[in-house]
């Protein structure tokens, strides 16, 4: 074989074949992403041609397909591919590489070994028509994230599974690297529905698809990863083909991809992206599975999900290293480390087909000087070094409430101390019911909300924007048959003094 295989890899085609040997006719082989599970995949379908067996290689999308055939091509063994309209039709050859959309309606060649890519899709029917044309075929399923969204176990298809190496274990050994995290906003989902167990994506579209916030992307990359070739995972077309706007209006090479776009024109952008000519990349739903440029090194999360499929996927982009590259950036305006934690945490892979518990993370927080994101345990920033404070666990804390008026960001300078866990990083928000002297101030890490004065608009207050805010709270007190002094302790709290030039003394 032209590739040397990775001591993992190794290991785990020497294991698929104990299982098989052993009987077990469905196996499903977890390989972390950027592991590099179509290496493995050419290895065993190079074997297996050597005995003689025909094979089956399903994928879903063109990237996968073309991936696997690129494989296939430099250890020199020949295929075909079955996709409408393909060039390279060869049906009597003993490889077939296959969309799986184009192969269920069309006659199925011959195979012995079906090999299916991002394995977590086939409980899909159109899967499940083409397994049950080749019931005596072994199957080996691929993936790197082997659960569902809707909380079906794989058992259905798969009878075992076999795991190459946790993404710890291929950063200790230096063959992913892992991503630096930024958080520099966390957005508000409160009310967004769920739907196939993510956000609605009407909805969240709707949340995230703002001038501001895209322009804060633009901003935020440009101060962390303004040299690095990127890509952007955005909620729908209409928001990728806004945040690439953003970045060429602010002078970035940026172009933006989609599904629907012709192959060609699709396949020249990435080729753009690849040598250079293009730095940013937006897309939605192209890059997220089997897109390979190992150059990548900044993924910006626009897009919240519950998936940690998803999620992984958006991620392990990055994490390849090649030449000239020895650290990747997420820069996560989606609130998914939030919702996930960190990519390389260990996760308990399972086929049962139950509704999958969601793998415990450990809780996070945000560096208050450079929005660096680290484990909620760190006692130090691992980007910028500084000293963070410690806070209590989730399990601790208490939920936010929900408030009128809107968020305002302040610089990091002037941002408010959660109560709660000591973090600045907060946001304060006013309204009519709080008044001009009070504000709310709402905790990003732990969600917890305090109100407190606004000292500033106190101090600067003149006697009749005194004597307002005292009627105010008079008239406050009266509805709410509170004690006659309470609108004077109330005063007294915000301005420091007792009411009595706002109540007409001298």
């Amino acid at each position: 074989m032209k590739y040397s295989l990775r001591p993992y890899q190794s290991q785990a085609i020497t294991t698929l074949r104990q299982k098989a040997v052993a009987g077990t006719q469905r196996l499903l082989l977890v390989a972390p992403t950027g592991s590099g599970k179509t290496v493995v995949a050419a290895a065993v379908i190079e074997s297996a041609v050597a005995k003689g067996t025909q094979i089956l290689f399903l994928a879903h999308r063109l990237e996968l397909i073309d991936q696997c055939s690129r494989k296939l091509d430099e250890i020199g063994v020949d295929h075909g591919i079955i996709k409408a309209d393909h060039p390279r039709a060869r049906p009597w050859l003993p490889v077939q590489v296959a969309s799986v959309q184009t192969l269920v309606r069309r006659k199925k060649p011959p195979a012995g070994l079906i090999i299916i890519d991002e394995a977590h899709r086939c409980l899909a029917d159109t899967y499940l028509k083409i397994l049950n044309h080749y019931p005596e075929a072994k199957v080996l399923g691929l993936t790197a994230t082997p659960w569902r969204t809707d909380g079906r176990g794989l058992g259905k298809i798969y009878e075992d599974l076999v795991i190459t190496a946790s993404v710890r274990e291929l950063v200790d050994k230096g063959y992913l690297l892992v991503p630096k995290v930024f958080a520099p906003s966390r957005p508000n989902f409160r009310g967004v529905k769920i739907r196939g167990g993510d956000y609605a994506q009407d909805e969240i579209e709707l949340r995230m698809d703002k001038p501001k916030l895209i322009g804060d992307i633009v901003a935020h990359w440009q101060s962390l990863g303004g040299d690095r070739r990127t890509v952007v995972f955005a909620t729908s077309v209409k928001h990728s083909k806004h945040i690439a706007e953003s970045f060429v209006a602010a002078g970035v090479a940026a172009e933006h991809v989609d599904g629907s776009m012709p192959e060609k024109e699709r396949t020249a952008i990435l080729g753009r992206l690849a040598t250079g000519q293009t730095m940013v990349v937006s897309n939605c739903d192209v890059i997220t599975e089997g897109y390979d440029l190992p150059i990548l090194s900044c993924a910006i999360l626009a897009r919240p999900t519950k998936s940690s499929v998803k999620f992984r996927q958006m991620v392990g982009r990055i994490m390849r290293p090649t030449e000239g590259k020895d650290d990747c950036l997420v820069l996560d305006h989606a609130g998914c480390v939030y919702e996930h934690g960190f990519v390389e945490d260990d996760i308990d892979y399972t086929l049962d087909d139950t509704a999958k518990k969601k793998p415990q993370q450990p809780a996070v927080k945000v560096c208050k000087a450079c929005f660096a994101v680290m484990p909620a345990k760190a006692a130090r920033c691992p980007s910028c070094k500084a000293l963070q404070q410690q806070y209590s666990p989730p399990s601790e804390r208490r939920g936010p409430e929900q408030h009128d008026g809107e968020l305002s960001p302040m610089r990091p300078e002037d941002r408010p101390a959660c109560e709660k866990c000591q973090s600045t990083n907060t946001r304060t928000f006013s309204s009519r019911k709080l008044g001009q002297f009070r504000v709310g101030v709402h905790c990003l890490v732990c969600e917890n909300v305090q109100f407190t004065n606004n000292a500033r608009a106190a101090r600067t207050a003149s006697l009749d924007a005194r004597q307002k805010e005292f009627h105010r709270l008079a008239e406050i007190g009266k509805s709410k048959g509170y004690k006659p002094g309470w609108a004077a302790y109330r005063y007294k709290a915000i301005f420091g003094q007792w009411p009595r030039r706002a109540m007409g003394e001298s």
